[in-house]
């Protein structure tokens, strides 16, 4: 569209740097930013410390990504048991493969949580946009998947997170959760989330509400016991109205 610019968000710090640097090797590639440097990326400012990568890529063929970007001499693989996962110039990128999904939702997964999965994550390679982040002298354009993109895949890492990242990293995807919702307008949000045909915002109002709604003040102690001053000075009121308005509006 005319007259539309390529934001810039200005990180410090030598973890954005590195981050950045990362980036800008993998900028062959048709890729799209998720994650919590998404996160990052979208609010402007680090607002928690994140050391990894996470992306999402368009795949149609049936070399998984990871086997490319190897290939093609970007990084090196991780242990065995991260086979999604490459190194970078020692930071390690998480890599997800998407292809173009069918409009009949008769013809994706069942299962809600595989549902929503290739669907937020599609959702996110597809919507994502340009951002320029930079710090000091180095500077890196990427498309960055959109809010409400993030909140999709917040909701599914929420409500299907595995047993050790309920652990690790519950608060933090609370957290980011709760950012991305109260620095947006929530009827935004659920409208570009049922801008699809996938019915994705009853799929995150069905994964949110079984995750956060009947159990705001779990969520609550999650994030007061985080460890991360930033997410532990979270207002568990104000948590919920965010989040209770998120919800409202999906459905």
């Amino acid at each position: 569209m005319s007259g539309e610019t390529t934001p810039t968000v200005q990180l410090q710090g030598p973890e954005a740097e590195r981050l950045i640097k990362t980036l800008a090797r993998m900028g062959n590639f048709d890729m799209a930013l998720i994650g919590g440097f998404a996160v990052v990326a979208r609010l402007g400012a680090a607002l928690r410390a994140t050391n990894d990568i996470d992306s999402v890529f368009d795949n149609p063929t049936d070399t998984p990504m990871v086997v490319r970007l190897v290939g093609a001499g970007v990084g090196q693989p991780v242990e065995a048991s991260r086979a999604q996962s490459i190194d970078v110039g020692g930071t390690v990128v998480d890599v997800i493969d998407t292809t173009t999904l069918p409009n009949d939702v008769a013809e994706l997964p069942a299962e809600p949580r595989d549902k929503l999965f290739v669907c937020a994550h599609r959702f996110g390679y597809e919507t994502a946009s340009p951002v320029r982040l930079t710090t000091g002298d180095q500077h890196v354009t990427v498309r960055v998947a959109t809010p409400a993109a993030l909140v999709a895949m917040k909701s599914h890492a929420l409500r299907h997170a595995s047993a050790s990242r309920r652990t690790l990293k519950r608060a933090s995807d609370l957290f980011d959760l709760y950012k991305l919702v109260g620095t947006n307008r929530v009827d935004d949000l659920a409208a570009s989330l049922a801008d699809t045909p996938w019915g994705l915002h009853r799929q995150v109002l069905v994964a949110l509400t079984e995750d956060i709604a009947d159990h705001y003040e779990a969520a609550a102690a999650n994030l007061r016991s985080s460890g991360v001053p930033q997410i532990a000075a979270t207002d568990p009121d104000d948590f919920i109205d965010v989040i209770s308005q998120l919800l409202e509006a999906l459905k």
